[in-house]
């Protein structure tokens, strides 16, 4: 009920929906199909309503990180992510330093 009233379908029964594709590996990396990335691995760190708040938050993680990041926009959401990280390593460091920091729920999405 919850689902088709956040859809707006209660009255109609149907609606259209939007189906992402999202493989996780054993090592626990995510990839989404269809999306493009540049090569290396991302850190998503949050997918927000609002532009300007994530801009501004990705703003501060480039400045204290010292890592490029980018906030495209899918859907209703701007997936504020950290990237193109060149090694794994360096990669899954900065993950455990965002998790540690407060960013419980960053990812780590693996280049296609």
């Amino acid at each position: 009920y919850g689902a088709a009233f956040k859809l707006d379908m209660l009255k109609t029964g149907t609606t259209q929906v939007k189906i992402d594709v999202i493989t996780v590996d054993q090592q626990g990396n995510v990839s989404i199909a269809g999306e493009d990335k540049k090569s290396g691995y991302y850190i998503q760190v949050a997918a927000l309503k609002e532009q300007k708040k994530a801009q501004e938050i990705a703003k501060g993680l480039t400045l204290l990180y010292q890592v490029p990041s980018e906030v495209p926009k899918k859907g209703n959401l701007y997936r504020l992510r950290l990237g193109p990280i060149s090694d794994v390593e360096t990669a899954d460091n900065l993950l455990q330093q965002l998790k540690t920091n407060g960013y419980r729920h960053a990812y780590k999405l693996s280049p296609q």
